[in-house]
């Protein structure tokens, strides 16, 4: 199954299906998953931990003496999940709504409820934990041929989206350009294999690209809360195409 099917069919699908009472979840505990990669960032030097199964389809964690960043895919939800010394944060994502919980308080935005999307902003825009997390992850650099890179960059762009900075976007295209150049030099002969999945994978991240800056233009059916989507889907559909990849090259 092509990586574009599969993320449509798990991660953009609750765009249909999502309801309010599946419109936040925990992070899963992490106690029973498996490590299955261990990536060493060259610009930090720090780990990049990959894991499966602890209640998540995939999880994601990085951290340094500032802050603990762990992303995960739940099922159709995208957790966030930001801990530093002082300060706990729990940023749950699905197609329909945003949650923040966490040692701030409590928040919530839907589409159809756009004066929540302020109440989101301001709780982000006073933790300290966001504030490390989005400079954190500026610092990492796993290069254009990584999908876990990906997943964090998209996950730091829409922190930057949703506490209302413009930079996460300029990133993004950015990493989208190397990505296209990087394609365009990798010949795929085979339907199996890493350089196949790879270049599955970042057809997918192309299309959803694209997809954003339709949404950033307020067209096609993003029209309605736009601006509120449109980091959001992209986030949650980087991270199910990560969930796809590794069961692509059999890290699973």
């Amino acid at each position: 199954m092509k990586v574009r099917t599969l993320v449509l069919a798990g991660a953009l699908s609750v765009c249909i299906m999502a309801s309010e009472t599946a419109a936040w979840a925990w992070p899963a505990d992490l106690g029973d998953a498996r490590q299955v990669q261990s990536i060493k960032d060259p610009a930090t030097g720090l780990e990049v931990r990959v894991l499966v199964g602890g209640g998540a389809d995939v999880s994601l964690e990085v951290g340094d003496r500032t802050v603990r960043i762990e992303k995960q895919l739940i099922g159709r939800t995208a957790v966030t999940r930001l801990i530093t010394p002082t300060e706990q944060l729990t940023l749950s994502v699905d197609a329909r709504t945003i949650t923040v919980r966490g040692s701030l308080g409590h928040a919530q935005a839907s589409p159809d409820r756009r004066t929540s999307l302020a109440s989101v902003r301001q709780l982000l825009g006073r933790s300290e934990a966001v504030k490390a997390a989005i400079r954190l992850l500026g610092r990492l650099d796993l290069g254009p041929r990584s999908p876990a890179g990906h997943a964090l960059l998209s996950t730091r762009a829409m922190l930057l989206t949703e506490t209302g900075d413009p930079r996460g976007g300029d990133e993004l295209a950015r990493w989208i350009n190397n990505t296209r150049q990087a394609m365009a030099l990798t010949p795929v002969s085979m339907q199996t294999g890493p350089d196949y999945c790879w270049k599955e994978y970042s057809k997918e991240a192309v299309a959803a690209w694209d997809e954003l800056e339709d949404c950033l233009k307020g067209v096609k059916w993003y029209e309605v809360g736009a601006e509120f989507m449109c980091g959001t889907l992209y986030d949650l559909r980087a991270i199910g195409a990560f969930s796809w990849y590794l069961h692509c090259v059999a890290l699973r």
